[in-house]
């Protein structure tokens, strides 16, 4: 680590060209390191000390004047600090240079120069590369890399990266220290690449002109270089690595704002950059004291704060200042300011207090590497001196040898290191001291010993250290090899991870036996080479197999096992026996035997080798004596098991009761061991013996009364427990027994087999039953019921009628219409070019068209737009038509999109006042389209391709509707003939040309063509008339591969074929010449549509403001109102009507639908006559959606002692909050309901039905919400008698009511005790009104606040508390509901005039004019429009088909040529109108037309109409009848209150009208309410008014009229208000916070 101070230079720069103007003189002079500042001659105090201050320094460059002997050039100044820069760089540290001063003090050119005269930034940088280049090492490698960055207002900027324009942000890593984020860091390999960077960079800097300075900098510039270098290590073949950062910072000068004149922008820049330099002043303040307080010894004070997160300059030059770096300071001063210089000079001497604590950046590995070489070279050269002979053997041995370590005993060893050589004296004695210095520069002592076994711990360090990582996977490969191997041994396996447990196959061992079987052989004892002693667990002596349990001696006894064979060895007084005889001495061991130890632990002694060597013994033998080596597979699969060996070969199973037994036996067999016993003993021996033999013979009894299925479950033991009881005798299991349980397993296979089988059959039989019951069923229905023909006929009508929308489409046309004028009228106020209206979006492919060269539409499969239920809609439905002005272009919405769009418009709309919110929103986002389509869909034209089934070729020429209007665009050429037809095979017979016998392979019908064969025919657009050029532009013509039937319509595979945009035709023909060749499978879907079918060709083109008008008008002259066509269709309903077809008289090709444009102005003329008749209804009669607001107040009263009921406090935190109620323990309780609205006798109510209260939940201090245990809400009883309707002069009403309401009844925890503090109680309180207007009750929920005090405490707050704390108290809690009543939807047609919602008033709608939504017209429009393109095609293909016969029968006489098919046609044509019909044709042809002519079912027709009725028509009573039954239905929704007031204040407001009642009220404007308080501390709340739609009069009469002043006048919705300002002002203002568009400047104007 290298410390040291922060190295500070001042440099003075000479008087610049204003300061000479102003003549002003020097106050600066410099003497060696020096630094002396004298007052202005004019402010001197005559105090020497005060008049001169002297600073010294590191440097003091004087580079006021070039003349001077003293001048400090810029090489001067590098030669000072960029040198040892470069220096301290090279050998790994982190520099920093920074240069602070004064603005225009000469900063940026010290350290960026000007001009050819370079600074210390590009000197550095040309002589880091210099040395780079001059480097001659091999093993070492360079890398530079840069990064530029400037801190302009607080904010980092790259500016080596143009596209990364954004802010960065600082962020800080706990090893690397601050860092910005997303830095671009530049990789350079010559001065010239940082040159480059650095002009690229100061071009982007900020700069701007001050009084002080021209281009003065106005941000912090920080360049930095990374220095990495690669030394390899020839000896290790490693690489180490150095990182040295070297950070060249150029500070923004500080300023005074009346010296630089700085205003605006620049006094801003001034005030940040004044912040970021005091933020460095603290920080070197601080890191001056903190080094001050760290040089006094013995004394520890307090630690001293860094700021350096106050300011992000300081922040990234966090370890130039206080930590790891090398840093030096530029203090550049001018000669003319005292005040900033003295400043300036003050900072850089407080500065050069600070210790900086620098290290290498390099690998701690490789540093560790080096320092461990160092050392070696150290203790070699020491050691050699007097002990030459070691080092050769430790060089020898060593895999790093020293470079001296080639050099006799005799050479030199003269070194950085080397000391002199000491006496010969010395050199005999080992133990003598000698003192060196190791690289570090410490001075040790050490012996001859200690050299040497540092020496070689050093080495065996180091050789770890460059240890490779293959070597040391290898190496831990190794070990971990040999552990395995050594616990294989002793019989336990380690793989991937998992230890496993099993018998040793070399290794002999005990293994335990037990009375259970199943703790059997669970413990197993290695006996290991040479001796394993036995003794007691709890012994103090040393055992290697401890045991426990009675007889169990402390050292027991011991195993030996010498060259595989065992031997045990009692110790003195153990009871140990051996195969059921007791030893007392030394015994060799066979593998088998049985081991009891102390009476009550047995075991069972195994010797896998032992054991493998008789059986091969014992397999030799049986192969000499039966001659035949059968049984070696057997003793094979035997020889590896852990529980058995040779010795035991075909006897019985060895477990615990065969050794108990065998030590009984042994015991027992001696005569002796029973005349010993006494009477007594051998009497109760046999009373156990007989015991114990009576209820072995009863189980065995037991046993063979069961029969087979029983003993397969219970006789099979375990194979470890293997005896069995036969006739009361104990025998060994045989191989009967093991047959027997064969025998079961065989059963148990055979009897899963019969069940499987059987399983099969039932499962077949059952499906054949249900197979005949279906087919008996449905022969049933067929003989009982419809047929087959008939069923399909239902499914097809119920289908077609499930498809005529027509009364749904008008339902929801007459609902929307308020929603497409809101739209409409935001669009119009906003100023946005756009157009929104009606329109039927039809199924098929014109559902939403689109072109092929829309740039969007290759991606038209993959799209995620919002508009998904534009598909999923069932068609044909309602959508919106968005007729765009800006972008020229006619495109559809659903009506979902249009409402979630309509949701961002008001947004848009409600933030129009606020404009630090609109800066946040897309404004052209919700209005348009985005991406916007560019081509707007003209019309479509379609034509039969029958001459393809009949392989002809055939010309047709077409119109092109409008789908929208019906009207005939132009006139489409379009020619369709057949190439080739086969069989869709492969090979070279799968394309034949067509050949006379072909023409002449026809079915009954004349169709040439099978379904199967492959079919390539061509389509040729040839031309387009009648289009005009001022409509429409880059038109084109499309159509799809699906139209044919092949593919489905929206499959994958489904191709577009499109013209070229041809543009510049003017009024001409619009010439295509387009040709598709086409090849098609022949399918039945395919043939029907050849046969039957239309093929549609899609127009496109570029709207222009014609097309676009002509939109406009047609929806205007759509809409005009139509009595002749209602009292026609009223006619028409009685019978007495003209047929349809009148609809259909107009042959002109711009008619487009059954009225035209000369009936509808007779229509109009006709209904100004019977104006009376269409004025709008009243609101009684309209069934329309209605809105009311309904503001509730509840409270909660508290039985007093002078029996009243008393309101509780309620207490609010702030605005947003409803109030929380204080309530007391065992008080009984009410709950006061209020309710009022504006709307009047509009919305009449009657009573509260019912009222509850319920779902308890505790909110806690931290904001969670703990549920209480769910239980019933409580109903709370209402007083019948409490109940009041109040309806007022001013438009208001209110509902009042009372209940009591026991909390008890909860059951709650949460109720029943004291809440703690700042905690709540929430319940849900839910009420249900009845009103004359709704079919059911309105429902209404809202959340209260409660909380639980004792009984004696205070429910209100001190006075203090009051005037300090910001809560509120409140006579109630209030919340507001929106209550939306709409109408249900009807399925009577005389009653959808209802639904209109029209004619309901908008506010803005001033703004649309004459524009009206679309109403049922557009649905009855829609069906005569579908009507007459239908038959328009029905035409077409009727006159194909009789031009294709006549063409067949021209040709099958011969007389015309097949090869001239146009002419064919043209001639068959004519051909045909020269026939002369017979008798029978002529019959035939006339069933045909009345057919046609016929209409079945009923004569009237379903007459669709949005018009009231009519006095003296008809169904006038009925509909009369109807209107007392139509209710409405409620919906209610809690408003969320707003907290943002854009106006607040007092106002006069007429409280009755009739006796002229004026009161003065304080009211709050919170959008989209204004509330009304009684006062301006706004607790008590008396009402609300809903401005959303709000409209604005003021009229000077309506003030001479009441005589009074500054009135004016608000209409809602539902009501209206007169309000007086106290002045003319304050009611302009007034009026411009409620309502935004209201004409302000005129209203200005007129009191001038």
């Amino acid at each position: 680590m290298s410390g040291g101070n922060i190295k500070v230079v001042v440099r003075c720069r000479p008087l610049n060209s204003r300061e000479l103007a102003r003549g002003a003189v020097g106050l600066i002079r410099m003497e060696g390191n020096q630094t002396i500042i004298s007052r202005p001659p004019d402010s001197r105090t005559g105090k020497d000390s005060e008049d001169h201050k002297a600073f010294t320094f590191d440097k003091s460059y004087w580079s006021g004047d070039k003349n001077d002997p003293n001048y400090a050039d810029q090489e001067q100044v590098y030669s000072d600090l960029g040198v040892d820069l470069l220096n301290h760089a090279f050998d790994g540290y982190n520099c920093c240079i920074f240069a602070y001063g004064q603005t225009g003090a000469g900063k940026s050119y010290s350290m960026m120069g000007y001009g050819e005269d370079y600074g210390i930034t590009p000197r550095t940088c040309s002589e880091l590369f210099e040395r780079i280049n001059n480097n001659q090492d091999p093993n070492v490698t360079y890398r530079v890399e840069v990064t530029y960055i400037e801190i302009y207002n607080e904010k980092v900027r790259d500016l080596l990266n143009p596209k990364n324009k954004s802010n960065l942000k600082v962020r800080e890593h706990p090893s690397l220290g601050p860092y910005v984020e997303d830095l671009s860091r530049a990789v350079v390999h010559s001065f010239d690449d940082i040159n480059q960077l650095m002009d690229d960079g100061n071009k982007a800097r900020t700069v701007a002109a001050t009084n002080m300075n021209e281009t003065s900098s106005r941000s912090h510039a920080v360049f930095t270089l990374f220095l990495t270098q690669k030394r390899k290590d020839e000896l290790t073949n490693m690489e180490g690595e150095k990182v040295a950062r070297i950070s060249l910072v150029d500070l923004a000068g500080s300023e005074r704002a009346n010296s630089t004149g700085a205003t605006g922008a620049r006094l801003k820049e001034g005030a940040n950059i004044n912040r970021s330099l005091t933020t460095l002043g603290k920080v070197i303040a601080g890191l001056a004291e903190q080094s001050q307080n760290e040089g006094r010894k013995g004394r520890k004070g307090k630690e001293t704060f860094v700021p350096y997160r106050d300011s992000v300059l300081t922040w990234l030059l966090k370890d130039s200042l206080g930590g790891n770096s090398k840093t030096a300071m530029i203090a550049a001063i001018s000669q003319a300011d005292y005040d900033e210089t003295l400043s300036t000079l003050r900072y850089a001497d407080q500065a050069k207090k600070i210790k900086n604590k620098a290290v290498v950046n390099e690998d701690p590995n490789a540093k560790m590497i080096r320092e461990l070489k160092d050392e070696l070279e150290v203790l070699r050269d020491r050691l050699r001196t007097y002990a030459p002979e070691e080092v050769e053997q430790l060089t020898a041995g060593s895999a790093y040898k020293s470079a001296a370590g080639g050099r006799g005993s005799g050479g030199s060893s003269s070194g950085r290191h080397s000391m002199p050589a000491p006496s010969q004296s010395a050199l005999n004695k080992a133990n003598v001291e000698l003192e060196f210095t190791d690289n570090k520069g410490v001075k040790k002592k050490m012996n001859r010993q200690e050299i040497v076994e540092q020496l070689q711990s050093s080495e065996k360090l180091l050789a770890n250290l460059n240890e490779t990582w293959e070597e040391k996977l290898k190496k831990t490969e190794q070990i971990h090899t040999e552990r395995e191997r050594a616990l294989e041994e002793l019989g336990i396996a380690v793989h991937k991870n998992n230890v496993g447990v099993y018998v040793p196959k070399k290794m002999p061992h005990l293994v335990n036996l037990n009375e259970d079987p199943l703790m059997s052989e669970c413990l197993m004892y290695q006996i290991k080479v040479g001796i394993t002693k036995v003794g007691r667990l709890d012994s103090s002596e040393q055992s290697d197999i401890r045991l426990s349990g009675p007889n169990i001696l402390d050292e027991h006894c011991s195993f030996e096992n010498i060259n595989g064979t065992v031997t045990i060895t009692p110790n003195k007084g153990s009871l140990i026996t051996v195969n059921g005889v007791r030893i007392y001495e030394t015994q060799p061991l066979r593998s088998g035997s049985r081991i009891i130890l102390g009476g009550y632990q047995f075991f069972r002694y195994n010797h896998p080798e032992q054991a493998r060597r008789e059986r091969d013994l014992q397999k030799i033998a049986a192969g000499n004596a039966m001659g035949n080596g059968n049984s070696q597979t057997e003793d094979d699969e035997q020889l590896d098991s852990p529980t058995e060996s040779g010795s035991m070969a075909g006897s019985e199973m060895i477990d615990w009761n065969y050794a108990r037994r065998e030590a009984v036996l042994s015991y027992y067999a001696n005569e002796s061991n029973f005349g010993g016993m006494k009477d007594e003993d051998l009497e109760k021996l046999y009373d156990d013996i007989t015991r114990i033999r009576n209820s072995r013979r009863t189980r065995s009894e037991s046993r063979n009364e069961n029969d087979e299925d029983d003993f397969t479950g219970e006789s099979f033991r375990n194979s470890t427990s293997a005896t069995m009881i036969e006739d009361g005798l104990e025998s060994v299991c045989t191989d009967v027994t093991f047959a027997a349980s064969e025998l079961e397993g065989k059963y148990k296979v055979e009897k899963e087999k019969l069940e499987k089988e059987l399983v099969n059959q039932k499962r077949i039989y059952e499906a054949k039953i249900n197979r005949m019951s279906r087919q008996f069923s449905q022969q049933q229905f067929d003989s009982n019921g419809y047929s087959q023909q008939q069923l399909a006929l239902m499914h097809k009508m119920a289908k077609k009628w499930k498809g005529l929308r027509y009364v749904t489409m008008a339902e929801v046309v007459l609902t929307n219409a308020v929603m497409l004028k809101e739209a409409n009228i935001i669009s119009r106020e906003l100023g946005k070019d756009i157009l929104y209206q009606f329109a039927i979006i039809e199924d098929g492919q014109f559902s939403n068209p689109m072109s092929y060269w829309e740039t969007t539409s290759a991606l038209h499969q993959f799209e995620t737009d919002e508009d998904t239920t534009l598909i999923s809609t069932p068609k044909p439905c309602i959508g919106v038509r968005v007729i765009d002005r800006k972008h020229h272009v006619v495109y559809v919405w659903s009506l979902e999109k249009l409402k979630m769009r309509l949701h961002k418009m008001r947004n848009l709309y409600n933030f129009i006042d606020r404009p630090m919110y609109r800066s946040h929103f897309n404004w052209e986002d919700p209005f348009f389209e985005n991406p916007c389509p560019k081509y707007t869909f003209i019309g479509s034209a379609a034509t039969a391709i029958q001459n393809l089934a009949l392989q002809q070729s055939y010309e047709s020429c077409v119109e092109l509707i409008c789908r929208s209007t019906g009207q005939i665009k132009g006139m489409l050429r379009v020619l369709t003939l057949p190439i080739a037809r086969s069989v869709a095979i492969k090979g070279p017979e799968a394309r034949q040309p067509l050949s006379d016998s072909e023409l002449d392979d026809s079915d009954d019908d004349g169709f040439s063509l099978k379904v199967g064969q492959q079919l390539l025919f061509e389509v040729r657009l040839l031309e387009m008339t009648g289009l005009n050029e001022t409509e429409y532009t880059d038109v084109h013509v499309q159509f799809k591969l699906s139209s044919f039937g092949g593919i489905p319509a929206h499959s994958t595979t489904e191709k577009i074929f499109a013209t070229e945009p041809v543009s510049e035709f003017g009024t001409g023909a619009v010439k295509l010449d387009h040709s598709q060749t086409l090849s098609l499978v022949v399918t039945q879907n395919v043939m029907d549509v050849l046969q039957c079918g239309m093929i549609s060709f899609e127009v496109y083109g570029l709207a222009q403001s014609r097309a676009l008008s002509q939109f406009e008008r047609w929806d205007d002259q759509r809409e005009k109102p139509r009595l002749a066509d209602l009292l026609a269709a009223s006619q028409h309903t009685n019978g007495a009507g003209a047929s349809s077809s009148s609809t259909e008289s107009s042959n002109s090709n711009r008619s487009s639908a059954p009225s035209s444009s000369d009936q509808i102005s007779t229509h109009s003329s006709h209904s100004a006559s019977n104006g009376s008749s269409l004025e709008r209804r009243s609101e009684e009669e309209l069934l329309a959606a209605e809105r009311h607001d309904v503001v509730t107040w509840v409270q909660v009263c508290e039985l007093a002692p002078n029996g009243d009921y008393i309101p509780v406090p309620v207490t609010a935190q702030n605005t947003l909050d409803r109030g929380v109620f204080t309530l007391r323990q065992g008080l009984q309780r009410r709950i006061c309901f209020t309710l009022s609205h504006t709307s009047g006798r509009q919305f009449e109510w009657n009573q509260i039905l019912k009222a509850s209260i319920g779902h308890v939940r505790l909110l806690d201090p931290k904001g969670r919400i703990i549920d209480a245990p769910a239980h019933d809400d409580i109903p709370i009883k209402l007083l019948s008698q409490q109940q009041n309707v109040v309806y007022n002069n001013d438009g208001t009403s209110h509902l009042t009511a009372q209940g009591a309401w026991d909390s008890s009844q909860h059951e709650c925890l949460f109720l029943n005790r004291i809440t703690a503090t700042n905690s709540r109680i929430l319940l849900n309180l839910k009420w249900e009104i009845e009103a004359n207007k709704c079919s059911k009750p309105i429902q209404f929920t809202m959340d209260i606040a409660v909380q639980i005090q004792g009984r004696d405490s205070s429910t209100g707050k001190s006075r203090l508390r009051k005037l300090l704390g910001s809560d509120k108290q409140l006579p109630k809690c209030s919340g507001i509901f929106l209550v939306n009543l709409r109408p249900p939807m009807t399925r009577r047609l005389s009653q959808l005039w209802r639904l209109n919602t029209a004619s309901k008033y908008v506010r803005g709608e001033e703004y649309l004019g004459s524009w009206r939504p679309r109403g049922v017209s557009l649905v009855n429009d829609y069906k005569h429009i579908r009507e007459r393109i239908r038959r328009k095609e029905q035409v077409a293909f009727t006159s194909q088909v009789l031009s294709l016969h006549a063409a067949r029968s021209q040709a099958s006489n011969g007389a015309i040529d097949g090869k001239n098919e146009t002419t064919a046609v043209t001639k068959s044509s004519n051909h045909v109108d020269s026939d002369i019909l017979s008798d029978e044709q002529a019959e035939l042809a006339k069933r045909v037309l009345d057919l046609w002519k016929q209409k079945l079912g009923s004569h009237k027709e379903i007459v669709i109409s949005q018009d009231p009725p009519i006095p003296g028509m008809p169904d006038l009573d009925a509909r009369q009848e109807l209107r007392g039954s139509s209710k409405l239905l409620a919906e209610v929704k809690l408003v969320t209150q707003s907290d943002t007031v854009s106006k607040r204040g007092y106002l006069t407001y007429q409280e009755s009208a009739v006796h002229d009642k004026w009161v003065k009220r304080w009211l709050v404007i919170r959008r989209p309410y204004i509330y009304i308080y009684t006062n301006h501390t706004e607790t008590d709340e008396q009402g609300v008014i809903n401005v959303s739609s709000v409209r604005i009069d003021y009229n000077r009469a309506l003030e001479q009229m009441i005589e009074r002043t500054n009135v004016f006048a608000l209409y809602t919705s539902n009501n209206a208000y007169t309000l007086q300002a106290g002045s003319r002002t304050e009611m302009i203002d007034w009026i411009s916070k409620i309502d935004q568009m209201f004409p302000i400047d005129k209203l200005k104007n007129d009191s001038l």
